[in-house]
């Protein structure tokens, strides 16, 4: 249980409450001028932690939608990564030893030449140094 999604619901009830509330003793009391500033000294201060309360609301329910989406962006490039790897891996141990030891000391595009020259079926040449 969200304890912090009850409390922020309970605060915008009082302050919805309290609205009411003044509503009616504007109605049908006779304040004086000093009690009602009071009550809007109050009534403020609570406002500012409804608008607090509301902000938490709306920014866990957005943030939940994107912490979903990243998880399952996070998922699908571990597969992606995985496979990547293990096709990398078959690719350098099927060009055999001096190939995949220079493809392996080599700077990153030329391993990536490789890597494709031997999925494309294509004889990799040796990289100069």
């Amino acid at each position: 249980m969200n304890y912090r999604l009850i409390a922020a619901a309970v605060i915008l009830a009082l302050y919805a409450g309290l609205g009411v509330a003044l509503l009616v003793c504007s109605a049908v009391g006779n304040w004086p001028e000093t009690q009602w500033a009071h009550a809007l000294t109050v009534f403020s201060a609570f406002g500012a932690m409804a608008t607090a309360a509301a902000s938490v609301l709306l920014g866990i329910e957005v943030q939940q939608t994107n912490v979903t989406e990243a998880q399952n962006s996070l998922k699908v490039a571990s597969v992606e990564l995985g496979a990547l790897r293990e096709t990398h891996r078959i690719a350098l141990a099927a060009a055999g030893g001096t190939v995949a030891a220079a493809a392996s000391t080599a700077p990153a595009d030329q391993r990536l030449d490789a890597v494709r020259s031997i999925l494309t079926g294509a004889t990799p040449t040796e990289p100069t140094d």
